[in-house]
Parts: structure tokens; sequence; C-alpha cells
């Protein structure tokens, strides 16, 4: 990791080194304190670099008074610690103590086109969970597309970057845990291809400059790096991305009024030219999240639409004093939806709603007190994951904002509740084989939640290509998965519909009655006809909707969504 260490310049003097003008002395050591000699240790900027002794000691002469060197700690090819970069300000003689190397394990692969030709050159970068990158000397690939990089134990973000002017795409690997030699293999970098445009003003086409892009494969969610993510000045972009369907976050530079946003479905089937995407510009909409009077940092901030759906805004998690600022339209009704982060002993809240005219400031948002709520959702098969609790008072039916409230693997769950009797929406995952429950539970104090789910009689599922951009009055596809959970062939009644986000539903196939046999099987391909979305959904999510109903008309088997945009 590059560890930036800010030195006093009033440093106790070492009594095993003595003191030289204008220079830089130390030891390096291990986290034990053991010396580690052969460590060459380089200053840069003409200085001529050191080799630390048999005592892990170290002298650099010949720089320069009141510059400030990053001062580079590199271990000899092979050797087992974690290079690092320490910061000295140099003002006579700079002492900088013990320096620790962590140990370090090498983390290695090979990096291959698609035509598995080993890329020479790649550069291999490493990142820690906040985004901070390591100091990885020694990281790029050879003439086979080998490489090999020492990283101390930890989780890391390792990136394959091919090199410059290569028409190749970055290979990521997520969360990589090191606590021995890993070997990653091989890093598969795509044929690239320049995929260019614009960002302006939707109403003047002024570019709005400096503008980042984020690029995800449409289909599985994966983040596509590209070498070069932010426009220019002009607003002007290229990036470079794979054969494939990608979405697009176009996020303005920080304090810019123009509202970010989301392109769905972009093709990339060769050289692509996306044209103008137009930014909305509207006004900063500024506040601060506290609780029992105490700013709450890394509260999750939404704004939403009077429809419930959400203005897209980056970059809005409250700053350590609670602070946030985002970009929003104007002319419309907006609420603040505060969700605290997972372990926080307070719930979320709402604002009322505002419109703005220019940048406004909502005030302090007071997070509500919150009791515990924890347990464990059984489905038929053993636990329950990724299910869902939604808590409505049980008098005005209002939905209660909580964070956490999804089970893991394990199908446990913890949040926190305020006072109160609530109705518990336990929403199973999509084509999940239990049915979702309703209990009640009232909070006085913190309190247990068991719940164990029935078994549904009928499940469905419903996928796109991602989330699809279609023209007005199109077809969208889409593949249905069903299954009958009951002996012999069963009558269900099967509808499909286009919801909007304020809930109205566009009929497209009513209560077609389909017997369904016990064995889950795919259409894949299915073209529906997608009615006329009005006005003011149109460049928004919609959900296309398949529903599986009982011959009753009324009891809902179960139901499924995918996304799509009508442009």
């Amino acid at each position: 990791m590059k560890t930036i260490l800010f030195l006093s310049l009033a440093a106790a003097s070492l009594s095993w080194a003595p003191a030289l003008a204008q220079s830089v002395t130390g030891r390096v050591v291990s986290p034990a304190l053991l010396p580690i000699p052969g460590i060459t240790v380089d200053a840069g900027s003409g200085s001529t670099p050191a080799v630390t002794d048999a005592l892990g000691v170290f002298t650099i002469t010949s720089l320069q008074n009141g510059h400030s060197y990053d001062v580079e700690f590199v271990p000899p090819f092979g050797a087992p610690w974690a290079a690092t970069i320490v910061t000295a300000t140099v003002v006579g003689a700079v002492q900088l103590g013990d320096v620790t190397l962590q140990p370090g394990f090498p983390v290695s692969g090979i990096a291959r086109t698609a035509a598995g030709v080993g890329v020479l050159g790649a550069n291999i970068n490493v990142y820690a969970q906040n985004g901070a990158k390591l100091f990885t000397p020694r990281d790029g690939t050879d003439a086979l597309g080998n490489f090999q990089v020492f990283v101390p134990a930890g989780t890391w973000d390792v990136r394959v970057v091919p090199p410059t002017g290569a028409l190749l795409v970055p290979r990521q690997f997520e969360n990589v845990g090191v606590t021995a030699a890993t070997n990653l293999g091989v890093a598969l970098l795509p044929t690239a291809y320049p995929v260019s445009g614009s960002v302006v003003d939707l109403v003047t086409a002024v570019p709005v400059g400096n503008t980042r892009l984020r690029a995800y494969d449409a289909l599985t969610g994966q983040r596509i790096h590209s070498p070069v993510e932010t426009a220019n000045t002009f607003g002007q972009f290229t990036l470079l991305l794979p054969f494939g369907i990608v979405d697009l976050e176009v996020e303005p530079p920080v304090g810019n009024t123009h509202v970010a946003r989301q392109v769905y479905g972009a093709l990339v089937l060769g050289n692509t030219a996306l044209g103008q995407l137009r930014l909305q510009n509207g006004a900063l909409l500024s506040g601060s999240v506290t609780a029992g009077g105490l700013p709450v940092a890394g509260t999750d901030v939404d704004v939403l639409y009077a429809d419930g759906s959400k203005v897209y805004t980056p970059r809005d998690a409250t700053a350590a004093n609670g602070a946030f600022t985002v970009a929003v339209p104007t002319g419309t009704p907006l609420r603040v939806r505060a969700e605290p982060r997972p372990g926080t002993a307070f719930a979320g809240t709402v604002t009322a709603p505002t419109t703005l005219t220019a940048a406004a400031n909502v005030g302090a948002i007071a997070l509500p007190a919150g009791f515990a709520v924890s347990g464990t959702i059984t489905g038929t098969t053993g636990p329950e994951a990724g299910a869902s609790l939604h808590f409505f008072d049980l008098a005005s039916n209002v939905e209660q904002i909580v964070g956490a409230a999804t089970t893991g693997s394990t199908g446990q769950f913890t949040t926190y509740v305020p006072a109160g009797n609530w109705r518990v929406e336990v929403r199973t995952a999509e084509a999940s084989l239990s049915r979702p429950a309703q209990p009640t539970l009232a909070v006085a104090a913190a309190t247990s939640l068991n719940v164990t789910l029935s078994a549904k009689l009928a499940r469905c599922g419903l996928t796109s290509f991602g989330t699809p951009t279609l023209p007005q009055n199109s077809q969208l596809p889409i593949n249905v998965f069903l299954h009958s959970m009951v002996p012999g062939l069963q009558t269900v009644l099967i509808d499909l519909a286009v919801r909007l986000p304020n809930g109205t539903e566009l009929p497209i196939l009513p209560g077609l009655p389909l017997g369904l046999p016990p064995i889950p099987f795919t259409v894949d391909f299915v073209w529906v006809p997608v009615p006329t979305i009005p006005a003011n959904y149109v460049g928004r999510v919609v959900d296309m909707v398949v529903r599986l109903r009982a011959t009753d008309g009324i009891t809902v088997l179960d139901e499924a969504t995918t996304p799509f945009v009508v442009q």
C-alpha cells in the first residue's frame, strides 16, 4: 500500500546514524522491529539511492533544503516484503526513525488477449477497499504476459491495465483476499472499441466539461474500466469498451448544477459514436443528517420524485460532518430520503416535499432512534437468502425507512426500528421457492423476529438483456421462467403489464389461462409489444411485470419484473 507518513521535522535523533546536512536518514525494520537489509531507498529528483545495511540503516544525501520528497522503499525482487512510500520534507538533516515494512505475499497471473497472446507491458494496479492505490514496483508484464507483485495481507482489487495505445479493455479482479501466495490465473483483456461522444447541456448544448463516465456490462453489472473516463473541457470523451451492451453513469464534476444521468443499453458492435449526452441543468440541494443532535457520516441520501422513484445522485453519502450536496432537477416536488449505514442504531426518515427554483438547503434531517430488530428468515429449503423486510406503521400504513433489512446467506438480518406497532412485509427474492409473509411486530425494546415461510404454489422469473432502451411503441425481448410447485398440471392465470414508477400498470396480456407442469422451464426471446409510455416517464426506468394468479383471479401466486427505458 502506498502509505503516506507525514513526519515532524523535530523527529528524535537516531543514536546509530550521524546527522548529515540536507539528508534523510532512517532504519528499515519488520513489524517485530528486526532490521531489514538490502532495501533500496530512493528519494528521486536526481538523488542517489541508498541500500539498507545489515542493521537496516540508510542515508540519502545531496538533497535540496525545503523540498518535499516521496521516498520509495523497494525490496529486492522476490523478497517477501511489501514496498512503501514515505513523504519527507528536507530542512537540514531529517531523521525518519524506524520505517516498518509489512510482510508481502506474491500476487501473480498472466495477461492475455482474446486470441490467447501474452500482453507485454501491461501495468498491475492494486487498490485498497477505500480506493487508495498501493505502491507496487516492478508491476509490468513480461513478453509472455506474466506478472507478479507483492502486497500485504488484506483484501484488494487488482486491475490489469493494458499498455498505452493498446486497443484492449482492462481486467479487474474484485475483493481478492491475500493471506498467502495468490495466483489469479489468466487475466483476459478483451478487444476494445472506441466509444465517443460529448456531454452537453439539455437546452443550450453548451459542453459540460470534466464529466466522469463509468461503464458497466449491461448483462452482468460488472464495472468496465477504461483508461480515460473523464470528458475534456469541451465535454468530449472517448471510452475504450468491449463488444456488447453497456450501461453508462454520467457524473458532472462536484459543484456543477447539471443533474447526473444513466444511459442504458448502449450497443457496442464496433467503433461507436454515441452523439450528444444531454444533461438537465438543475440546482444544488444541500443539508445535513443528525442523530441525537450529532452529525451522522456515511448516511445514504436519496432524492425522490413525487412518485417515489429516485433522482440519480452520485456521491450522495454524508461527509464526516453529516453534510451532503447533490444536483437535482428544478420545478418539481422532491423529497429527501436518509437511510443510515448498517450497524447504526437509528432508523431512516423522509422529508416533506420541496420544489427548487435555485440552490436550497433543507437544513438538518434528524434520524429517529431505533431498537435492534434481528432474527432469521427460514424458507422451504433452509435459510432464506436475499429476503427483504419492510416495516409499515399499523395505524397509518406508512413505510418506515430502515437500513440493512436484507437477509444474508444464513437468512439472518439485523436492523433498527423505532418504537411502535408494525406490519412487516417479508419479500422473497425473485424465483424463490418460498412465499412472502406479513407478520406483525410490536417494538418497544430490542426485539427478535423469526419467520418461517411457506412454499409457493407456482413461481416465475423475468429477465431481458440488462436494461434495454427502446423507441416508443416498440417491442421488448424477455425471457420468462415458469414452475408449478404442485403435482400434475396446474392451471394459472398469467398477466403481462408495464408498471410505471407511480405504481400504475399498463396491461398487455391480462389473465391468460395457462397450464403449468411441475417442472421448471424457461421461454426465451419472447418479443412483447410495449404500450405507449406517458411523456413524463419517457427516458425513465419502468418495469415489465409478469404475474401468476390463481384461477379465482384474485390470489397472486408470484410475480417478477425486469426494467427497461423508452426513449
